[in-house]
């Protein structure tokens, strides 16, 4: 089953397009990865699938339904994307973030055993790695069905 798909999307900022034409197809189970140098549009293509920037043309479906609703009633059907800025609220304690996570917080744990002992730290304070894992932890931890991320690996320690 198809759970995201674009046909003919192109999108851009203002006049100038960014991506043309792409057809992309993501099926349940599978991992897509876009590869290419910056400027290539690869950030430009998540934010349109994920719904935080509108196609200048062709369509997005999601759960093989075309879609133009706005990223949070994505999420709430199982759509989760972490931006290459982190995607988590820097005021907050690391707790605090997960508690707005979508999925418990002890399996968020699990998955990144690392931020336990950061509970109480701000977020703002991680590091850059910190922040990354606890960004995806949030994501991860509601079990999405479809996982979208810029920059996977940015921060991260190898």
């Amino acid at each position: 089953m198809t759970l995201l798909a674009a046909h003919g999307m192109s999108a851009g900022y203002g006049p100038v397009p960014v991506v043309t034409d792409l057809d992309l197809h993501v099926g349940e189970g599978e991992i897509v990865a876009l590869l290419g140098a910056n400027g290539a549009g690869k950030s430009t293509t998540l934010m349109s699938l994920c719904g935080l920037l509108p196609p200048s043309s062709g369509t997005v479906e999601w759960l093989g339904q075309p879609v133009r609703s706005p990223l949070h009633r994505r999420a709430r059907a199982g759509l989760r994307y972490v931006s290459e800025e982190r995607s988590i609220v820097r005021g907050l304690s690391t707790l605090g973030n997960l508690q707005l996570g979508l999925g418990p917080i002890e399996e968020a744990l699990e998955l990144f055993p690392e931020l336990r002992p950061l509970l109480k730290r701000s977020a703002g304070v991680l590091s850059g790695g910190q922040q990354q894992m606890l960004a995806l932890a949030c994501a991860l931890a509601g079990e999405p069905r479809v996982l979208l991320v810029d920059e996977l690996s940015l921060g991260l320690a190898p």
